[in-house]
């Protein structure tokens, strides 16, 4: 969207476009911030998450797989490779970190979470209620 507006009218219409595209997003995120780890704790939207993590996914490779087929110079290919060992080196930096704090999609639905931590009903076969 930022390219359009730069084509449209410059460094000011790039920036504008940017900020359109990029604010509605910010501001959900700090108006919501207190309201997502009770959000989370709910079963009903952590079957919905879980289920919409797949479709993510598949509409990111669908837009990036043939975006990356249409590089053709090679400064693009390094880019693309730089940028797939800083993403490869934070995922791995993340699950190797002692510290980090387990997220529910960690331990299995139902079955034995770490200890301190609360454990996931199956949220298929509770009709996903909220029972914790």
């Amino acid at each position: 969207m930022a390219v359009v507006g730069y084509a449209a009218a410059g460094i000011g219409g790039g920036l504008l476009a940017a900020l359109v595209a990029f604010d509605p997003s910010f501001i959900f995120i700090l108006v919501g911030a207190e309201r997502f780890d009770r959000l989370r704790r709910n079963a009903g939207v952590r079957a919905f998450l879980d289920g919409a993590r797949p479709a993510a996914i598949g509409a990111i490779l669908g837009s990036a797989i043939p975006l990356a087929s249409a590089l053709k110079e090679l400064w693009q290919f390094a880019i693309l490779v730089a940028a797939g060992v800083v993403i490869l080196g934070l995922q791995r930096h993340r699950h190797h970190h002692p510290g980090r704090r387990r997220r529910g999609s960690d331990r299995a639905v139902g079955g034995r979470s770490p200890p301190g931590q609360p454990r996931l009903l199956n949220t298929a076969a509770r009709g996903c209620r909220n029972e914790n």
